[in-house]
């Protein structure tokens, strides 16, 4: 988690002056069940994501996901805040 905030916090420093939301690129390759983070590290990195960085994400383009990451989302989604998820 703590990478997660270094690398966010240096993507904002970055960001240009005028804008103040990223895109997200998440590449699923090669990505496989034994080499995927636990639920309870992605819940913590959702919290993270909404209650640090509110609306710091503009739209987020998934590469190659697994047919197993849909099923992961209806269970994560509703964990994300409305605001968030939209």
């Amino acid at each position: 988690m703590k990478h997660l905030v270094y690398l966010l916090g240096n993507a904002i420093l970055n960001l240009p002056d005028d804008q103040e939301q990223m895109c997200w690129l998440i590449d699923f390759t090669d990505w496989t069940l034994s080499t995927s983070v636990p639920i309870k590290s992605a819940r913590e990195a959702i919290n993270i994501l909404q209650n640090h960085y509110p609306e710091r994400l503009a739209v987020a383009f998934l590469y190659n996901p697994p047919r197993l990451f849909e099923a992961f989302w209806k269970i994560v989604k509703y964990f994300v805040d409305a605001k968030t998820f939209s």
